[in-house]
C-alpha cells in the first residue's frame, strides 16, 4: 500500500513538472512571437521610411531635372525684352499684347516678331547671343505676366496681388535655400534624421518675411529714399523649438557655402511680429498641438 502511494505521488510530481515545463515552453513561444511581431513592425516602419526617402529624393531629382531641361531665359534677355516692349508701347508703336487673344494669335505673334527683330539688330544680328527658343520662351512668360497683371488691375486688386506674389517668391526662395543646405548634409544623416527633415521641408513650415526698410538721404538729389536693409521674419506661434533649431541649422549651412560676394549681398533676418498662418497637420515634435477645447 505504501509502495502504491509513493508511486502515485511520484507520478503527480512528474506531471506537475511536465506541466510547468509545458507552461514555460508556451510562455517562451509567446514571448518569441511578441518579439517577432515587434521586429516585423520595426522592419515595416524602416521600409516605409526608406521608400518615402527614396520617393522624396526622386521627386527632388525629377524637379531639378525638369528645371535643367526647360528653356533657360538669361536675365539680360528678359530685361531687354521688357524694355523694348515698354518703349514700343510708350511711343505708340504698338498697343501692346492683346491679352483677350491667345499668345499665338496673329497680332500677338506679329508684335513678338518686331521685338525679336529689334533684339537681333541690337545684339549682332546672326551673332545674337540669344536663340529663337529663348526669345520665344521670354515672350510667352512676359505675355502671361501682362495678361495676369491686367486681370488684377481690372479687379482693383493689383497691389494686393503684387504683395502676395512677393511673399510667395520669398517663401519659395527660403525653402530652396534650406533644401540646398539639406542636400549638403544629407549624406551624413541617419535614416531617422533624414525622415525628420523630409517631414518639414515644405512651404507650410516656412515663416513669412516682410521687407525691412530704412530711410536715407540720396546724396545727389537730397531726397529721402527707402533702402532695403533686411527682412523681418514673422514667428510661427505653433512652431516648436526643435523645428526652429533644425531650420536655423540649414540656414547656417546655406550661408557658409555662399561665395564671399553672395554672402555680402545676403540680407540679414530678424524676428518681427507673429504669423497668422494656420497650424499644419505635422508631427508633434515640430508642431504644437491645439488645446483639447479648440
Amino acid at each position: 500500500m505504501a509502495s502504491s502511494n509513493a508511486l502515485q505521488e511520484r507520478q503527480i510530481v512528474l506531471m506537475e513538472a511536465m506541466n510547468r515545463r509545458l507552461e514555460s515552453i508556451q510562455e517562451g513561444q509567446k514571448k518569441l512571437e511578441e518579439t517577432n511581431a515587434a521586429l516585423r513592425k520595426e522592419n515595416d516602419l524602416l521600409k516605409t521610411q526608406l521608400e518615402r526617402q527614396q520617393s522624396t529624393s526622386q521627386s527632388r531629382r525629377f524637379n531639378r531635372k525638369q528645371s535643367r531641361t526647360s528653356v533657360e531665359i538669361p536675365s539680360d534677355l528678359a530685361k531687354r525684352f521688357r524694355f523694348i516692349y515698354k518703349k514700343m508701347v510708350e511711343k505708340k508703336m504698338t498697343q501692346g499684347f492683346i491679352v483677350t487673344e491667345d499668345s499665338l494669335s496673329e497680332r500677338n505673334q506679329s508684335l513678338f516678331q518686331k521685338v525679336r527683330e529689334i533684339l537681333r539688330k541690337e545684339h549682332g544680328g546672326e551673332n545674337c547671343p540669344w536663340t529663337d527658343l529663348q526669345m520665344e520662351a521670354q515672350f510667352n512668360r512676359y505675355f502671361k505676366t501682362v495678361k495676369e497683371r491686367n486681370h488684377w488691375i481690372e479687379r482693383g486688386t493689383n497691389d494686393k496681388h503684387k504683395e502676395v506674389c512677393r511673399r510667395t517668391r520669398r517663401l519659395s526662395s527660403k525653402l530652396e535655400r534650406r533644401l540646398s543646405g539639406y542636400e549638403r548634409i544629407e549624406e551624413k544623416l541617419t535614416l531617422q534624421e533624414k525622415k525628420t527633415y523630409d517631414d518639414v521641408l515644405y512651404l507650410e513650415y516656412m515663416s513669412s518675411e516682410e521687407s525691412d526698410y530704412e530711410d536715407e538721404e540720396d546724396p545727389i538729389t537730397g531726397e529721402t529714399v527707402k533702402r532695403l536693409v533686411g527682412y523681418a521674419t514673422r514667428k510661427l506661434p505653433w512652431e516648436r523649438t526643435r523645428l526652429t533649431n533644425l531650420k536655423c541649422k540649414l540656414d547656417k549651412v546655406h550661408v557658409q557655402n555662399l561665395t564671399p560676394h553672395a554672402r555680402q549681398l545676403f540680407k540679414p533676418r530678424h524676428v518681427g511680429g507673429v504669423s497668422s498662418r494656420p497650424r499644419p497637420g505635422g508631427p508633434s515634435w515640430a508642431v504644437r498641438q491645439p488645446p483639447a477645447d479648440e
